[in-house]
């Protein structure tokens, strides 16, 4: 067993505890339609009145803005005090508002010098010392500065596996090798995403404040490029500043398994890949099997634990994911109805708990995006899923999502409800269990004519709490097309009034 450290330290944030609330984002309503303001970020901010101390040096700080599904991260360029306005030197991917609650971001400040001191055990990155630099560290009781061992990765990248598609690297094993400690200089710049308007005030180097999802710009610490019947067996990735390992362009027929993923930036492991599923660049037959996947997301809580974009026929199973803060297993790259080459994956066995925490939202224990004809979420255990306010769910299937199986799975305590349909047609869900949704069990967002999902021989168990439900609002409920059939609902809670049951 691998010798188990103290968690990183962490910078003074102000306020200590929670969050501060902005004010106002100019020319953005949060009463208006969220969606259709989705992409309008800003690069500024007025901050509400006493919220901030007084900043010796405030372009060390840091704004940071969990919201919707990711966290945005802005630098602080200045403040206007008499205008009570932060500028940042990155603009937010996102609307600065609270997602679906009518309202503005919460935000609170990172790397605040004037709290440093307050709690033991922080360090302040004093970018404005006399000689440069200076980092300070607040020691805990019984720590000696004499005696004090302090790590800091010097590697971004332990090992780049690098193929061409004429000659792809083949054969490398790594087995029972621990790799330990390594992080990047630089935040990876955040590409823009469809959907962002033309706008001068869009940064001239595209950087943005965060990835548009699952932080999937993020490097890896393990890196392969095409790359064919490459193998990491047992060990551990541990203390990484981004993903632990990458499947690049043209990634086929690899292997990680028994591997420990212990302390991550961002998730274990991401796979991208080429959406043409005929160029050599296109990702295939790669295995994520019977690891241990920990306490990841700590730098940017918007990753995924297993992230698998465009790539067909490849295996997720027998893992167990715990303590992230968004999304567990992510599989497919393909918003609505649109051609995806994610087809024939396998999710299966997976033991998903402890997510999402109450900091992001639209999140799922295992999430899928995309037509999927041949994919299987088999025997999967979900459960203890938190969102902020919306969208905590066991299984998600999001937008177009369309032709999976979805069979003998156990899914219950989730903030939202245990299943999430947004949209799709001809889902088989069969064999389940789905109990104890916060706001109900099965869900389904768009109405649609063609058959969305077939539900069938299911066990749905709630506590005052629907089966069954769809988008409130005026969408008529004649329009959900469904098929359900030889299912048990049981509800826990005694009931009362008109349907309590006779009695001799």
């Amino acid at each position: 067993m691998p010798v188990r450290r103290r968690p990183p330290r962490a910078r003074p944030r102000h306020p200590r505890d929670g969050f501060l609330r902005i004010e106002e984002q100019e020319g953005l309503d949060p009463n208006g339609s969220f969606v259709g303001t989705l992409f309008d970020g800003a690069d500024r901010f007025r901050y509400r009145e006493g919220d901030l101390p007084d900043l010796v040096d405030e372009t060390a700080v840091e704004v940071v803005v969990p919201h919707y599904w990711v966290q945005e991260r802005m630098p602080i360029r200045s403040i206007d005090p008499e205008r009570r306005e932060i500028v940042s030197s990155l603009r937010s991917i996102f609307a600065l508002r609270d997602d679906a609650a009518n309202d503005f971001a919460r935000y609170y400040l990172d790397n605040v010098g004037e709290a440093f001191g307050q709690v033991a055990g922080e360090w302040y990155l004093d970018a404005g010392a006399e000689g440069g630099s200076v980092i300070r560290y607040a020691p805990r009781d019984g720590e000696d500065v004499a005696t004090l061992e302090v790590r800091m990765p010097v590697l971004d990248v332990f090992v780049r596996a690098t193929g061409t598609p004429e000659k792809p690297v083949r054969g490398i094993r790594f087995e029972g090798v621990r790799f330990l400690e390594a992080d990047f200089d630089e935040v990876p710049a955040a590409v823009p995403p469809f959907g962002v308007r033309e706008d001068p005030m869009l940064p001239a180097d595209g950087r943005f404040a965060a990835d548009v999802q699952a932080a999937s710009t993020v490097p890896a610490a393990v890196q392969f490029t095409y790359a064919r019947s490459c193998a990491i067996i047992g060990g551990a990735v541990e203390r990484v500043g981004g993903y632990g390992v990458s499947f690049g362009d043209g990634c086929r027929g690899n292997l990680v398994s028994g591997v420990r993923f212990d302390d991550l930036g961002a998730g274990a492991i991401r796979s991208g890949g080429s959406v043409d599923a005929s160029s050599e660049a296109f990702n295939s037959a790669n295995e994520v099997s019977d690891c241990e996947i920990t306490r990841g997301g700590r730098v940017y809580p918007s990753c995924v634990a297993v992230l698998f974009q465009h790539g067909s026929h490849n295996v997720i199973a027998h893992n167990r994911i715990s303590d992230f803060f968004y999304t567990g297993i992510s599989v497919g790259w393909m918003w609505d109805y649109l051609d995806s080459p994610s087809q024939g994956n396998r999710i299966e066995g997976n033991h998903v708990f402890d997510l999402g925490q109450g900091l992001l939202n639209d999140m799922g224990g295992v999430y899928l995006l995309g037509i999927a004809p041949g994919t299987v979420v088999l025997g999967n255990h979900i459960h203890d899923v938190q969102c902020a306010n919306y969208g905590g769910w066991g299984i998600y299937l999001d937008e177009g999502s369309s032709y999976v199986v979805i069979e003998g799975n156990v899914v219950h305590d989730v903030s939202s409800q245990a299943y999430h349909h947004h949209y799709g047609r001809e889902v088989t869900i069969r064999n389940n269990v789905w109990a104890y949704g916060g706001h109900g069990q099965v869900s389904i967002t768009r109405p649609e004519s063609h058959v969305s999902f077939t539900f069938e021989r299911n066990i749905v168990v709630g506590d005052g709490s629907p089966g069954f439900m769809g988008t409130e609002g005026d969408r008529d409920v004649r329009n959900y097309t469904i098929l359900s059939d030889l299912n048990l609902f049981w509800d826990g809670r005694p009931v009362t009034g008109r349907c309590a049951p006779r009695t001799a």
